[in-house]
């Protein structure tokens, strides 16, 4: 399966793929960079369990937010990634 991603989308991607260490996130990172966005079934749920990771890690950060700007920078990553999230469960879905 393949996925579609927006430009700031395959950056939050990265960002989160590179704070995880493993050696499954770093191949999933190392692909991300060469734009090979062709995934199996057990890749797309790694793939899920990450960005469900790094959504929690945002969601942590934003409960405590005080800096408006702060605030709407991590309201925009939760966006991506929920969005991100959705076309994931849309692809396991077809797989």
């Amino acid at each position: 399966m393949q996925l579609h991603f927006t430009v700031p989308q395959l950056q939050l991607l990265a960002d989160i793929l590179s704070e995880h260490k493993g050696p499954i996130a770093e191949d999933l990172l190392d692909r991300i960079l060469k734009k090979d966005l062709r995934f199996d079934f057990d890749e797309l749920e790694q793939l899920s369990v990450l960005l469900n990771s790094g959504r929690a890690e945002i969601l942590t950060e934003l409960a405590g937010a005080k800096n408006p700007g702060v605030i709407a920078t991590l309201e925009r990553k939760q966006q991506l990634l929920d969005e991100m999230l959705e076309r994931l469960s849309e692809s396991l879905a077809m797989v």
